[in-house]
């Protein structure tokens, strides 16, 4: 799934993002807020994806990302919230992904980071003619923290996995990646001497039931 006017400008910011997996897909985070659907331009590619799109205000913003790992493009898609782009890349191979990107033409595996940093929101109140004042800034931007909470509560597991892989011997990232596929995400074990000898079973948290994700 892909969308046209892909343009690269210099006067672009870059914007926070975050980022998990499953066994089957990546979910890109980007921390961002009014922004219209008819403002953004998307283009996956198996190697990299590419995100434009403009605020209310007009300000422009840019993502280029170049994949540690190929996706499925026929899949992949996009949602727009109130405070953030979600982008939805499928794997191409169930495999567990250490980093999300890749530094061009090398093959080291580098994390993703964010350039610009969080701006300032204005929590000016606006006026009203009832007697209580409401400041909707402030409550966008309460919005805002619990989005992140949430989402940074995901992204340390997933940075801690990403650092076991990183310093793990060849046989640790076997088990990981074994462990990981065969049972749907929900087991990432490193040893390899019990990984190794049988199927590692489909194990959901308690009082879940493991379903396949269709779309």
């Amino acid at each position: 799934m892909a969308s046209d006017n892909i343009t690269d400008s210099d006067d672009c910011l870059i914007p926070d993002k975050d980022w998990y997996q499953t066994d089957s897909h990546i979910v890109v985070a980007v921390m961002v807020k009014n922004v219209s659907a008819s403002d953004i331009s998307v283009l996956f590619q198996r190697e990299n994806v590419r995100l434009n799109f403009s605020t209310a205000d007009g300000t422009k913003y840019r993502l280029n990302l170049n994949l540690s790992h190929n996706i499925n493009t026929d899949k992949c898609t996009y949602k727009v919230g109130k405070v953030k782009i979600e982008l939805k890349l499928w794997k191409e191979s169930a495999l567990f992904w250490k980093c999300l990107e890749r530094i061009q033409n090398e093959t080291q595996l580098v994390p993703a980071i964010s350039v610009k940093p969080v701006s300032e929101i204005d929590t000016q109140a606006y006026p009203t003619s009832a007697h209580v004042t409401t400041n909707w800034d402030a409550l966008a931007k309460d919005v805002v923290e619990e989005e992140k909470k949430e989402l940074e509560g995901e992204a340390a597991l997933n940075n801690m996995f990403q650092d076991i892989y990183a310093n793990a011997s060849e046989e640790t990232r076997r088990a990981m990646n074994k462990s990981f596929q065969e049972s749907g995400g929900t087991v990432l074990s490193t040893n390899w001497n019990d990984i190794g000898k049988q199927n590692t079973d489909i194990k959901p948290p308690d009082g879940m039931e493991y379903r396949k994700w269709h779309e």
